[in-house]
């Protein structure tokens, strides 16, 4: 999967990503990584955040690996923020 990383040249602004990874306290989610990635577009501060929170922590580490600190595209940033919630968004285990 390609998350049209930002080249030279490009007319798209970039965006970049930051990951954040949070301790997850309860112990019921003790197997679990939760966090947020943050998005910059403009300015030292992020614009907005994805949050993560999965049980795959071994997909999620490579995932994480391959993207953090980067840029991207806007459309980029469109197909990541899917992908986040098909795969990295598993909140079906927690009961309120």
């Amino acid at each position: 999967m390609t998350f049209s990383r930002r080249k030279k040249g490009m007319k798209n602004s970039p965006v970049f990503l930051s990951f954040i990874e949070e301790g997850v306290m309860n112990p019921q989610f003790e197997d679990y990584v939760g966090g947020r990635i943050e998005i910059y577009r403009k300015g030292p501060y992020a614009d907005e955040e994805i949050r993560f929170f999965t049980k795959d922590q071994k997909r999620f580490e490579t995932f994480r690996k391959s993207l953090d600190f980067e840029y991207v595209t806007e459309l980029g940033l469109k197909i990541l923020r899917r992908f986040i919630i098909k795969y990295f968004q598993d909140y079906s285990e927690i009961k309120t």
